[in-house]
């Protein structure tokens, strides 16, 4: 164990993540002056880099609110709907049950 593949691997982990801030970073240096906008893209970039990390088909980022929470930025398919839904926190749901 420990061997050089593991540390290859992870090296390469550790580089897809730095690269993943450096692309969100970007995004708000690229943006000052534009809190709202600025907002936008950095949720976008981070729901882009989630899913590459990830190596998952979607991904979303959701805003928690004391009503509930609302998905704010999405990568993959998705229903429109549930973009524009607010979601309730209780028992019944998947995250309020968590």
């Amino acid at each position: 164990m420990g061997g050089a593949a593991d540390l290859e691997r992870e090296l390469a982990e550790s580089r897809a993540r730095e690269t993943a801030l450096a692309e969100v970073l970007a995004v708000m240096r690229r943006r000052p002056g534009e809190p709202a906008r600025m907002l936008q893209a950095v949720l976008e970039t981070v729901a882009t880099n989630a899913v590459r990390l990830c190596a998952a088909d979607n991904g979303s980022v959701a805003r928690l609110k004391s009503d509930g929470w609302r998905i704010v930025a999405n990568v993959g398919d998705i229903d429109p709907e549930s973009m524009e839904r607010n979601w309730a926190i209780n028992r019944s749901s998947r995250t309020g049950a968590a």
